[in-house]
């Protein structure tokens, strides 16, 4: 299969899995973020949900602004993560084509790039109100490159979220 092909199959795939993610929650919730963190290699994923109700009671235990900061940016801090699903495993087997299809890096940056616009392309519903205080962010576990990711994460972030982010990976990777 074409590999534009597997990338719009990828897409498909995700944005029905997305959304069974969110049936995990009704409307009344308070979210204010997804997130889509991978493993170093991409071979996996979980999807990360946060809500405002939790990223305020884990402030409220911060002693530091560097802990605040990870309560909204280190996606395993968040509220609600998914778990192994068929809906997962099919994602997953789809990736596995495409890696198939290209290098280790452009496969890498493929992901990233295309989880991104999957995310970019989230809308309003019942679950989220995407205003400038709601955040998608794709991660990569304890790896971040300014250079590379700013160029797919601005379409997800506005710029103060991602200076915010920014200032978070300068204290978490000490980068």
């Amino acid at each position: 299969m074409k590999l534009t092909k597997l990338i719009q199959e990828l897409k498909n795939e995700f944005e029905v899995y997305l959304i069974q993610c969110l049936n995990e929650f009704t409307s009344e919730n308070d979210i204010n973020g997804i997130g889509i963190f991978t493993d170093s290699d991409m071979s996996s994923f979980v999807i990360y949900i946060n809500t405002k109700s939790h990223l305020n009671e884990r402030n409220s235990d911060a002693d530091t602004q560097d802990e605040q900061l990870t309560n909204k940016w280190w996606l395993p801090e968040w509220y609600w993560e998914s778990e192994d699903s068929s809906g997962q495993n099919r994602i997953i087997a789809i990736t596995q084509k495409i890696s198939s299809q290209l290098e280790f890096y452009d496969y890498k940056r493929t992901l990233f790039k295309t989880y991104c616009e999957i995310l970019e392309n989230l809308n309003d519903s019942d679950f989220i109100k995407l205003d400038d205080s709601f955040v998608r962010l794709v991660q990569e576990s304890d790896n971040f490159d300014s250079e590379t990711d700013k160029n797919d994460l601005s379409k997800i972030l506005t710029e103060s979220q991602w200076n915010e982010y920014l200032r978070f990976n300068k204290y978490w990777l000490g980068y």
